[in-house]
């Protein structure tokens, strides 16, 4: 899976509300760094999202073990407030079905 298909995919898995699969897609390292206080938070977040759409993700960089790619993101809240984020993600290779874990 190429590394924008991956982000796409993450994504699609936080939709249709598989935080186990999501959770999955992300790294020790990114886990301990944005969410220390572990799974039952990182799900009560994404439960306050009714949706989130990628509307653009570009490869900035990649190698062989790593990716880092520009994404732009609309978050709908439950409430209907829709915010647009640009986030920048580097992704690591796995041996996992998907290919890659999001590091940063």
């Amino acid at each position: 899976m190429e590394p924008d298909e991956f982000i796409r995919a993450y994504y699609d898995a936080i939709n249709r509300r598989e935080y186990s699969l999501s959770w999955y897609m992300l790294s020790t390292n990114f886990k301990n760094k944005h969410n220390a206080s572990g799974y039952d938070p990182y799900v009560a977040w994404w439960d306050s999202i009714e949706r989130v759409e990628v509307l653009s993700a570009q490869i900035q960089d990649q190698s062989e073990d790593t990716a880092i790619l520009l994404v732009k993101i609309r978050y709908t809240y439950k409430t209907g407030r829709a915010v647009d984020d640009n986030a920048s993600f580097q992704l690591i290779k796995s041996s996992w079905e998907y290919g890659w874990l999001i590091d940063t």
